[in-house]
């Protein structure tokens, strides 16, 4: 259900009955309106831009969920990102053996004034090294 652009959840709290006879709990069936799935695709897919889009930890969206007053925790969260992330598994590997294929290039982009060599003449490396004085 939508209401002006934002979202709705709905939690279902069924309720438990415990018999004093045998001490075994009884929990009521869910509703129909429940549905299959726990979790909406949309949920999921808003948890994962805000968590990999937007840098957001899932412990800061578990606090601000539960503000809302839809709580959701932090492992649940990443169970639902690991569970989202499955299908996308093959094409992960294919990357990792793309980028396995090609050259490495190494760029030291550190700007600092060499005052003083502080290697002996013997040594026979290439590269400079210093200190500063």
């Amino acid at each position: 259900m939508t209401t002006s652009g934002f979202e709705e959840a709905t939690v279902f709290e069924m309720e438990r009955l415990r018999c004093n006879a045998c001490g075994e709990v009884f929990t009521a069936d869910e509703p129909d309106a429940a549905g299959p799935a726990k979790y909406e695709e949309t949920a999921v897919a808003m948890i994962a831009l805000l968590k990999y889009g937007g840098g957001v930890p899932f412990k800061r969206l578990e606090r601000l969920q539960g503000q809302l007053g839809m709580p959701l925790p932090a492992t649940t969260q990443w169970e639902l990102m690991e569970t989202a992330a499955k299908p996308f598994r093959p094409m992960l590997e294919e990357l990792i053996r793309q980028a396995a294929q090609g050259g490495v290039m190494h760029n030291d982009d550190t700007s600092m004034r060499i005052l003083r060599v502080t290697r002996g003449p013997d040594d026979k490396r290439t590269g400079t090294a210093g200190t500063l004085t």
